[in-house]
Parts: structure tokens; sequence; C-alpha cells
């Protein structure tokens, strides 16, 4: 199952590298129109045959050295041979029996009341507005909106998130994304690669925590997710979208564990989401006595085609070890899907 971001649609790209690859006769290419992508094919051909060492210290690494020098950047030959992929611990936390695994930092996205009742959307929000500084959930207060918690939070992403799971117990969560639409919009020299722009999550300033130096990894949102029961994968689930990943999941996985419903019913679920300061969003109704208990709390409930309001694209599968059947729920609020085969 998969999820991506559209907004690609919007973008025109500016850069020559990349229109090349990614346009026909330099223009947007026309709906049924078949792209290939020869230079990437050959690419991945190239790294099929001789392995991970023709990419991080052979022509393509220094091909995608030489665009970015050319573009003002900092990247080096050295900075690919000295790359070490890491197999890391995941965060877990016990929640009703389960043990649902998350990524640790350098991302930010570790984060019961009546289902979208207001207790529990307050308490949430100002949860997730926490969570994404620090864990400090004893500093919630139940009766007020906090107005504003550091560090800042990063723009929304380009993101696509899939999660497979087989008859044989194999399960993978998995997240990429390219921080903006098209990334950096580069293709490096005739390899066929566009460039990521991750880097842009740094801080400039010399004095931040997220300052970029040399040797380190920008803050970023990216953060699939897994819950394990007795050891053994119970659920895959992972959202696109930016600081609305976590939130949406967290939503997802409460309405599984805590409600009851199946995965689809836990993902088509009206979600809530939270901008900055004290604006939220609510994708459920509200009656005018609700909508005074909110302002009495002190959240400001913007309008839901505001601009900045998105509710995430999540995708789950559930794995039921008892009848041996995989479930799968795709989001309809973007285009993911959900298949069997």
């Amino acid at each position: 199952m998969r999820a991506t971001h559209q907004w690609y649609q919007t973008i025109r790209l500016e850069h020559e590298s990349a229109r090349a690859a990614y346009y026909i006769d330099d223009r947007v290419p026309k709906l049924g129109e078949v792209l290939v992508q020869k230079n990437l094919a050959e690419t991945y051909r190239k790294i099929a045959e001789g392995g991970p060492s023709v990419f991080y210290g052979g022509a393509i690494a220094e091909a995608i050295v030489r665009m970015s020098r050319a573009e003002g950047g900092f990247l080096t030959v050295a900075d690919f041979a000295e790359h070490r992929s890491e197999w890391v611990e995941p965060l877990a936390t016990d929640y009703r029996g389960f043990a649902v695994l998350g990524f640790p930092p350098n991302t930010q996205g570790i984060v019961s009341m009546g289902h979208n009742s207001i207790p529990a959307i307050h308490t949430m929000v100002e949860a997730k507005k926490l969570a994404y500084a620090v864990e400090r959930a004893a500093m919630i207060d139940p009766n007020r909106a906090a107005h504003h918690v550091t560090p800042g939070e990063p723009d929304p992403t380009n993101t696509t998130y899939f999660n497979v799971a087989d008859s044989r117990g194999n399960a993978v969560s998995f997240i990429t994304s390219l921080k903006t639409p098209w990334g950096s919009q580069l293709v490096a020299g005739d390899t066929g690669i566009l460039l990521q722009n991750r880097g842009n999550g740094f801080s400039l300033d010399p004095e931040h925590p997220n300052r970029f130096t040399p040797g380190t990894r920008p803050f970023h949102t990216i953060n699939p997710a897994m819950v394990m029961q007795d050891g053994k994968p119970y659920m895959l689930l992972g959202c696109a979208g930016g600081n609305q990943q976590t939130i949406a999941m967290v939503q997802v996985l409460v309405n599984v564990l805590d409600f009851g419903m199946n995965i689809q019913d836990a993902i088509e679920a009206k979600r809530w989401t939270h901008l900055d300061g004290v604006r939220i969003a609510l994708e459920i109704g509200l009656s005018d006595t609700e909508r005074g208990t909110f302002a009495r709390l002190g959240h400001d409930i913007v309008a839901n085609d505001d601009p900045d309001v998105y509710w995430g694209d999540c995708q789950v599968i559930r794995l039921d070890r008892e009848t041996g059947t995989l479930f799968g729920g795709s989001e309809s609020r973007a285009s993911g899907a959900a298949l069997g085969y």
C-alpha cells in the first residue's frame, strides 16, 4: 500500500537537468504518455551488478558531487565514501498490551476518552505540541490550550509511505521523502538521480542544536511505525504529510486499539490537526455549544479549507494471527491503494 503527495502537479521544473529527465519535448507529459528514464535505469543496472561501491565510491558519486558543487552545494566524494547506513534500535512503548515501535531521533515522530470528544481532542492536541518539542506530558493543562511550545515545526514534506506483509510473517513499514516537491529539482549528470533536499531541515543559526555542520543529519518528520503483539507484527502503519504524519498516526492507532475500529474505519474517521499556536482544525461538525467549549479552552478553530490544513495520508495493514488474514486499509483523502495478491 502506498500514499504519495500530489503537490508536484502545480510545480514547474525550472532546472534544465530536471526538465531533461522528466519532461517530454520540454513540456509536462500528457495524460497517457509514457516517460522512459533510460539514464536512471542504467544507473540501477550498474548498482545491481556492482553493488554499493558503484554508488558510494565511483562515477555516480562523482556526478552527484559535480552537480552539487555547480549549484553551490557542499557535498564531497569523501561524504559518500564515509557514509554508513545504520540499523537502529526502535523506540518502544507499551500501550494496551501492545508494543508500539517508532524511530528514535533524529526523527520527531514519537509522541482514553470518548472518540473525538472535546476532552480527547484537547488532550491530544496539547500532547502533540509538547511531544514535538520534548516529552513533557505533565505540563498539559486539561482546562487551557497552550499558546506556544518550542522548538518551531518543519514545513510539510513531499513524502511516500508504503507497507508490505506476506503469508510468512515478513512485514515492512517504510517511508521516504524528498522534503519539498521534486526535492532539489536537480538531476545529477546522466545518472538520472534526482537529488532530495532534506538538508533544508537544518538551521543556519550556529547556536541552534539543529545547526548545519559536517557529519550531522537534519531534524525531520519521517517516521514509519509498527505495532507488535506477543513479539510478532500486529499492525503496520504510516502516514505522509509532514507534521501531520504522527498526528494522524496517533489518531488511527487510538481508533483501532481503544475504540475497536477496523482499520479502514480507523483511517476514515474524522480527524483533528494542530497547525501552530492555538490554531486547530476539525473534520467533525461542531454545534455552537461545542465550538464555544473549544474557544473557552483557548483553541482557535480554523476553517477546513485553510491552505495550512492537511489531514495526512495514512496506510495500514493489520495481521490477524488467528486466521492468518491480512487486512489492508488505505486513505481515501489521498492517492493510496490497498492491494493483495
